[in-house]
């Protein structure tokens, strides 16, 4: 089983003529890694043919259901850390 969702600006409403779109994938059980970077190879060439129909797309994010459930018992318990992500200057976490 699996899921896809739309975050960021457009996934929250806000969005504008400069926005991208921010591509989530969620998963029961992750796929080896050879499956992986087939899939990706192929959503790869899809954000190149929307580039070209000036559809800018962020990327398609990757997690299992188990590690969603996880993160969201630890901030439900005030466990939860901010992670900083060193390709973003804004960082992302669960929440």
């Amino acid at each position: 089983m699996y899921s896809i969702t739309l975050g960021g600006s457009h996934g929250k409403g806000v969005f504008d003529h400069n926005s991208d779109y921010d591509f989530r994938m969620y998963c029961e059980k992750m796929v080896d890694k050879e499956v992986r970077k087939q899939i990706f190879g192929e959503i790869n060439e899809l954000c190149l043919v929307w580039k070209a129909k000036n559809v800018k797309v962020d990327g398609v994010f990757l997690r299992t259901y188990a590690e969603v459930d996880e993160q969201l018992d630890l901030w439900f318990a005030g466990k939860g850390k901010l992670v900083p992500c060193v390709w973003t200057i804004w960082g992302y976490s669960i929440l």
